[in-house]
């Protein structure tokens, strides 16, 4: 009975270390999909001007290689579910402590 016990209680360890790790999948592979994109046009600029050697794809290629950045910062800060969950209880215990001292 012991031993059946402590074999299941493996084999439910073992299936949530596989549910962890199917989910770290599935967000590197939401992030490879969100950035793939933006990376992807950039460097199609990049490479078009090995061939050419126009000013305005030069200007193009320059702006979208700059606003990657805020890209990246927009998707993984701003839009982060766990960041806006953080961002809002540090903003309610903010106000909390300012209508404390109000009622000082």
């Amino acid at each position: 009975m012991a031993i059946k016990a402590v074999l299941s209680r493996q084999k439910i360890a073992k299936q949530g270390a596989i549910a962890q790790e199917i989910q770290f999948l599935k967000t590197a592979l939401k992030s490879l999909c969100v950035l793939s994109p933006i990376l992807g046009i950039t460097w199609s600029f990049g490479c078009i001007l090995i061939i050419t050697d126009n000013i305005v794809i030069q200007y193009v290629f320059a702006i979208c290689n700059s606003l990657q950045g805020l890209y990246i910062y927009l998707v993984y800060c701003l839009y982060n579910h766990k960041v806006k969950d953080a961002n809002r209880k540090y903003n309610n215990k903010a106000k909390n402590l300012a209508s404390q001292k109000d009622l000082m």
